[in-house]
Formats: C-alpha cells, structure tokens, sequence
C-alpha cells in the first residue's frame, strides 16, 4: 500500500505525506477537524508533483465554514477548475484544510474505510 495525502491548508504551503499504511479517520480528524468529514463530488483527479494527473479522493469538514475556518482560495480554485473542465459550473467556497488522497488503488480502497 501506497499513498499520498496533499493537505491544502487555507494559510500556508500544501504539505505532502507520504503514507504506506491504513488511515484511522482520527488521522483525518487532526487534519480536518472533529466533525463531518466527507468527500469533495467531481474532484476526483488531482496533479502530482511530477506532473502526472492520478486519480483521487479528496476530502473536507463539512462543518468547517461552522467552526469557523478561514476561506481556502487554494482548494476552491483547483476544484472549480476541474469541474469546468467537465462542463459544471461550481461557486461553492471551500473553507479549512482539504486532504486530496492518492496512490495506489489499496490505499484509495481504504480511504474512509
């Protein structure tokens, strides 16, 4: 098992982990908060650093505009980019840190799982 999480925080750089076990969800709690966590519909594809487009889950506290985290610009422009691309129009913010998930298909099995 293989993976990469890219947090995209709000106020400073993306930071990458490199990952080679099970997530526990707590893991996801310390990055995104306590709260409801769910998957960001038609990101489902995201750039690596080498260039290369991967497929992807990505995720976000549902509860963050509630808990009062800052607008994350970052986030919400790649998102609004890829949906263009697939012809949706999208004007939903993202706020917090968003944890986009990629690797191999056993990690992506076991995201959230």
């Amino acid at each position: 098992m293989k993976g990469q999480l890219h947090i995209i925080y709000p106020d400073k750089p993306i930071e990458v982990r490199l990952i080679s076990h099970p997530i526990e969800f707590s893991e996801y709690e310390n990055i995104l908060g306590v709260g409801a966590i769910d998957v960001i519909q038609g990101w489902d594809h995201h750039l690596d650093f080498g260039g290369v487009m991967r497929r992807c889950i990505v995720l976000v506290n549902d509860e963050a505009p509630m808990m009062g985290k800052q607008f994350n610009l970052t986030a919400t422009a790649i998102w609004q980019f890829i949906m263009k691309t697939k012809g949706v129009k999208q004007d939903q913010r993202l706020t917090g840190p968003v944890v986009v998930c990629m690797g191999d298909e056993e990690f992506l099995d076991n995201v959230l799982n």
